[in-house]
């Protein structure tokens, strides 16, 4: 059972919807509770039932205030980083059917998936890579004909919804949004072997002439238009790495307490107030800047934020000893989890910029 969660680090504001997050509260401590089995044998229904009930799948997608959902899933990773990563796939789901202009995809998926009574997922960091297109579209009458590999598709088996992204000969993106099921041309893998996240029942796909109907295109954009919203999306600090952050410098801190190792205290207040400067850095950008401004500075940010949740999980590590190494303990799941947040949503930018951040710290 995990211990109790005595956050010192806290959230980034006091104004926030209190009641969302009180009536969230004994789920996250629940999730906190069974986050070890959750990691070993994943996420279930009925946890994004309760989710998407309360309102946290919603978070983030709804009118709830930016500040209140990113407190939400700063918790909700503290508590339980597969379960954050279920919620965080969904958005992009939930975004495309609020957002489309197909009145028959948006009858289908936006109140469903929108009020969190559907669970949506994702698949396209194939889109973000270099070279020829790993998944295409090829226009073929009233729809689209897709190919190629998905290697990463998330909470499959739980999800109702997916979104799924593949890229024309003229570099075009067209955004479908299916029934989360095989279907002709849609052949899933087993889950996926992995050494984080497996909470996540993130699967493998193939895609053989899968027919796409116009009815399930949420839009059609330009390569371009699409690199340079997710280039400015994915330069910002996930909510996340703040969330498993204060879970680790608490764990750290109670350590430092409980056995009198000042040491191990002391450490967790130093980066209790380098998380909160950081944090304070990287929301400023996203509350007060253009999205396509300052790109570079939230990538430091990020980088600087990511940089710090390594650290503090070493420090932890160290101070707890060989027992860390159970897998009964929350230390190295969220050793584990940090380092999933490396490369989750990862651009030749923060990579570029962590490496040196690591390269910095060596040559002290």
């Amino acid at each position: 059972m995990a211990d109790p969660f005595n956050d010192i680090v806290g959230p980034a504001t006091t104004d926030l919807d209190t009641a969302l997050l009180q009536t969230a509260s004994p789920v996250f401590d629940r999730l906190r509770r069974e986050a070890e089995m959750i990691d070993a044998k994943g996420v279930q229904a009925e946890h994004v039932a309760t989710l998407g009930a309360l309102g946290v799948l919603s978070a983030g997608v709804d009118q709830t205030r930016a500040a209140t959902a990113r407190e939400v899933h700063e918790q909700l990773a503290a508590a339980s980083a597969s379960a954050w990563f279920v919620c965080a796939q969904h958005r992009s789901a939930a975004v495309a059917a609020e957002g489309t202009d197909n009145t028959e995809l948006r009858a289908r998926w936006s109140e469903a998936l929108n009020s969190g009574r559907s669970l949506g997922a994702v698949s396209k960091a194939h889109i973000r890579r270099p070279g020829p297109p790993t998944v295409s579209a090829e226009r073929a009458g009233s729809g689209w004909l897709l190919d190629g590999t998905l290697d990463w598709v998330t909470s499959w088996g739980l999800a109702d919804a997916l979104l799924l992204l593949a890229e024309t000969d003229d570099a075009e993106i067209v955004q479908v949004v299916i029934p989360a099921e095989e279907r002709e041309g849609l052949l899933v893998g087993g889950p996926l072997q992995l050494a984080a996240m497996m909470g996540t029942a993130t699967v493998g796909a193939h895609l053989v002439k899968m027919k796409a109907a116009d009815t399930e295109v949420a839009d059609v954009v330009s390569k371009t238009t699409w690199l340079e919203k997710d280039t400015a999306r994915a330069a910002n600090v996930q909510p996340a790495v703040y969330g498993i952050a204060r879970a680790v410098i608490a764990a750290l801190h109670d350590i430092g307490v409980q056995r009198s190792f000042a040491e191990a205290s002391d450490l967790a207040q130093q980066l209790r107030s380098r998380l909160i400067a950081n944090r304070h850095k990287a929301y400023h950008l996203i509350d007060n800047v253009d999205p396509q401004e300052e790109i570079s500075a939230r990538v430091s940010a990020r980088a600087e934020a990511l940089h710090l949740l390594q650290q503090a999980n070493e420090a932890l590590i160290t101070a707890h000893g060989g027992r860390a190494m159970l897998l009964s303990s929350s230390a190295q799941r969220w050793a584990r989890e940090s380092l999933f947040m490396l490369i989750q949503a990862q651009t030749p930018d923060l990579r570029t910029e962590l490496l040196r951040l690591v390269a910095t710290s060596v040559g002290k």
